[in-house]
């Protein structure tokens, strides 16, 4: 069974409750199970985006449990610490054996983090401080459910062409991240800081050339936890990048295991520069960069 097809057949009850709710206007699956990297522990995680309100707790609630098979309900609270503008209110439950995730938000909130960041490209804004292009990431990747009024319909078709501004943006900042946290390793290496800090900075570099690497193709981050993934469906890397990024994090991260990768840091930055400037040069990205 296609992805698409499992992701209809599984939410069907759900999204059918939900659709009788008055305030619900759209429903879309995102994450694992719309890209089709799920696995059998993975949740079906659902976003509705109700009118101008969210519709409240109880009603969801009601809803929901009156679901064939629906057990283990929680209304999920925000976790201390993590950013919770995208979801300011979420429920989670089980129906037959899967985990649903279903994350809340309004009409309003959606339409105006696409307009800035595609109008401005926006990387941070009041309804979205954290990376707000994700959530058109979200909406390229994710499968629409439920949207009578063509609102997801009508987002997703103006997401393209990707934005100068924002593939300017991310570029010169993922960049000059990747140069500042190459200089902290080096020099914490060099003057014996330990596994730490090296990680600390060396997770930031991951992150750093993530960000490069999709806003260089011109695609929005999608935010997963499986990014080697992703990354085999961009066409502009450096080159033999997976091979090399995957012997990048395998490690080992002892003293030589440290020194070898930060010989392999600086090459990739280097490449990672020159595409960027490539970039500048060649509109369209179809003729730099090697995979």
């Amino acid at each position: 069974m296609k992805p698409i097809d499992l992701v209809h057949n599984k939410t069907a009850p759900i999204v059918e409750s939900l659709a009788r709710l008055e305030g619900v206007r759209a429903i879309l699956c995102f994450g694992s199970y719309a890209m089709g990297t799920f696995d059998e522990h993975s949740d079906l995680d659902l976003f509705a985006f109700c009118e101008s309100d969210i519709v409240s707790a109880s009603e969801r609630r009601q809803v929901l449990e009156s679901v064939q098979g629906v057990t283990d309900f929680e209304e999920s609270d925000a976790t201390p610490g993590w950013d919770n503008q995208w979801s300011p209110q979420s429920d989670s439950f089980c129906v037959n054996g899967d985990r649903f995730e279903i994350s809340y938000n309004t009409v309003d909130w959606i339409k105006a983090v696409v307009k800035q960041v595609t109008q401005e490209g926006a990387t941070s804004i009041p309804e979205q401080k954290f990376r707000p292009y994700t959530m058109l990431g979200l909406l390229e990747n994710g499968i629409i459910l439920y949207d009578p009024f063509s609102l997801l319909r009508n987002l997703t078709d103006c997401l393209y062409p990707y934005p100068a501004q924002l593939r300017q943006r991310l570029i010169s900042d993922s960049l000059h991240t990747l140069k500042d946290c190459l200089a902290e390793l080096k020099d914490g290496v060099k003057r014996g800081f330990g596994l730490t800090f090296f990680h600390f900075f060396f997770h930031r570099i991951c992150d750093a050339l993530y960000t490069f690497l999709f806003a260089v193709n011109e695609k929005y981050d999608p935010a997963v936890k499986r990014p080697e993934i992703e990354y085999q469906k961009l066409k502009i890397l450096p080159p033999n990048f997976l091979e090399r990024y995957v012997r990048l994090l395998e490690g080992p991260f002892d003293e030589n295991g440290r020194q070898r990768a930060i010989n392999e840091l600086e090459t990739l930055v280097a490449e990672v520069e020159m595409l960027s400037t490539e970039s500048i040069n060649i509109q369209g990205g179809e003729d730099y960069g090697v995979h």
